[in-house]
């Protein structure tokens, strides 16, 4: 069975929960991150699917705030950043440490152009010129570009 099939199935009220979550999209209420402001307790009461095979949570293949990435997504990701004629960094305030660190290698040590597009601040802003930081909501500049 699909995950999000399974966390409908868990959580009748995950429909509703993304009504609102829309709602407030509509509505602008962002926070500098790009993150949208939801209240404290939306989220409380969701039920995340175990694995079946070990009985742990499941989770998308994504490093969240507070974790680290493995030293070998770490190496993967720094030899494919070394490798890229720039980086596009879009949506994040860089405060994790691992994307933060792969940002700076490549602004300073390979001397790469990096185009930052984050609606708050960002701790990489001061690695780019002004030219290379876009203070926007990230969908309606990629949007733009790519039409």
């Amino acid at each position: 069975m699909v995950m999000q099939n399974m966390l409908a199935e868990m959580n009748p009220d995950l429909a509703a929960m993304e009504t609102e979550t829309r709602k407030r999209l509509a509505a602008g209420l962002y926070r500098p991150d790009g993150d949208v402001v939801l209240p404290d307790d939306m989220y409380k009461h969701v039920h995340v699917p175990a694995c079946h095979l070990c009985g742990g949570i499941l989770k998308p293949d994504v490093v969240f705030f507070g974790a680290n990435l493995s030293p070998e997504n770490t190496a993967k990701s720094m030899a494919l950043a070394e490798e890229a004629d720039g980086l596009l960094v879009v949506g994040t305030t860089l405060t994790v440490w691992s994307s933060f660190r792969i940002v700076k290698n490549v602004a300073a040590r390979h001397a790469k152009n990096v185009l930052i597009i984050n609606r708050g601040e960002t701790r990489g802003d001061s690695l780019v010129s002004a030219s290379q930081r876009v203070h926007a909501p990230c969908s309606p500049v990629l949007a733009a570009a790519f039409l």
